[in-house]
């Protein structure tokens, strides 16, 4: 293969990667109803933060109703946890003291294999916190 062909290989490969690692518009997931807490919104949005902190999550989004965290990545030789995995929380005030919470993780190509879901260990790391 002569060098210009290696190139341009190289270039394409890059270049699918850093399309397949872009951002996307944070939109509501629509397979769950979610989870309800009995707790008011700021409650709850406060447990979010909470919660994507004590996981080791940097928290990227900061909104009212949307929190968005991305977990750190890290190099390993093994397939632990490479980290890159992004949480989304949106928050539905349902009543004035119930909310509905919805969580997704989206997993990055690159260390898809070591990648984790982080749905339900967030979901509970916000059920510990709201009961303290």
């Amino acid at each position: 293969m002569s060098d210009a062909v290696r190139s341009r290989v190289v270039w394409c490969l890059m270049a699918i990667l850093m399309l397949g690692c872009s951002s996307r518009a944070h939109q509501l997931p629509q397979e769950s109803d979610g989870i309800l807490f009995r707790n008011p919104m700021a409650a709850c949005h406060a447990a979010a933060l909470d919660a994507l902190s004590v996981l080791g999550f940097e928290v990227k989004k900061d909104e009212p109703n949307y929190v968005e965290g991305v977990r750190p990545r890290r190099m390993n030789l093994i397939w632990g946890n490479p980290g890159g995995e992004r949480v989304m929380v949106w928050l539905m005030p349902t009543s004035s003291d119930e909310t509905r919470v919805r969580i997704r993780t989206e997993k990055s190509f690159v260390g898809l294999v070591g990648q984790k879901n982080w749905d339900s260990d967030v979901a509970q790391q916000m059920t510990e916190s709201l009961g303290r």
